[in-house]
């Protein structure tokens, strides 16, 4: 039997992965394969374990899917830079957080890359995310021996910038 679980900063806990991950495997059992339109139509019906996880308020949905394309977008622009006499394209906006003075609290926040590579606090979490990002890259294709030299290497990296 799989057991499944949330993934590492998902909003869901380990008692709905494990829901859902059993709903999503009947789906793909059914139908040789799943797309998000399967889940999607799987949730429509109020009997469906999936129903919970969807919006279904049109109005509170369009403004969650228009927040998303916005954030799409600012996660989409790239500007072009000068490293080493060569040009390179990277992202021309990068979250980070900051505090929020009205509630005490830390909110995301996207800056611009030269603010994000000169202030040090910006400089430091990109560099934090990026470390998380690498660890979940290496957790996903852990189990392939060829990259074991790209994961010695990551972890080298990780010791000098931690």
């Amino acid at each position: 039997m799989k057991i499944y679980r949330a993934k590492k900063g998902s909003l869901l806990t380990d008692k709905k992965a494990r829901i859902y991950g059993r709903c999503l495997e009947k789906i793909e059992k059914k139908k040789g394969g799943i797309t998000p339109q399967d889940v999607l139509e799987e949730g429509e019906s109020a009997r469906s374990p999936l129903h919970s996880y969807f919006e279904w308020d049109n109005k509170i949905a369009g403004e969650k899917y228009r927040l998303s394309q916005a954030s799409h977008l600012l996660r989409s622009i790239e500007i072009e830079i000068k490293i080493s006499d060569k040009n390179r394209r990277t992202r021309a906006y990068l979250n980070v957080k900051i505090s929020c003075p009205d509630t005490d609290r830390m909110e995301g926040v996207y800056v611009n890359l030269k603010k994000a590579l000169t202030e040090p606090e910006y400089r430091k979490q990109v560099l934090q995310n990026a470390v998380k990002e690498i660890d979940l890259w290496k957790q996903k294709y852990s189990v392939y021996n060829e990259l074991s030299e790209i994961f010695e290497a990551i972890g080298k990296v990780k010791k000098k910038i931690v």
